[in-house]
């Protein structure tokens, strides 16, 4: 065996390696203070193969969301628009002229 045939067969990594390689990252990530994809980014890992081995190895399940503090809130249904009658036309017209007329004149005090 040559020399350069040796140090390839150096660089191949056995399963066995690969998984001690990823589970030491996924127990460095446990004490990452950011997100998988920050993680992966500053490591050069792949995010798809990261989450491969968190499945394998039983963690993807182990971190569980916190229940949101929040209540759900759902609008209500809309009640239908009725029509305008002629009463609420009439109720949204404007007053008399002449009352107004009297009206503005006595608000001034001038009779």
């Amino acid at each position: 065996m040559d020399a350069v045939q040796a140090e390839r067969e150096k660089d191949v990594q056995t399963p066995d390696d690969e998984e001690k390689i990823w589970w030491a990252h996924l127990q460095t990530l446990v004490n990452f203070m950011g997100s998988e994809v920050e993680y992966c980014r500053r490591n050069s890992l792949s995010l798809s193969k990261l989450r491969v081995y968190k499945e394998k190895f039983g963690m993807s399940r182990q971190y569980k969301r916190r229940p949101s503090p929040f209540v759900r809130v759902r609008p209500a249904e809309p009640k239908p628009v009725a029509k305008p009658t002629e009463i609420d036309r009439k109720s949204h017209a404007l007053p008399d002229p002449k009352w107004m007329a009297e009206f503005v004149t006595a608000l001034l005090g001038k009779r």
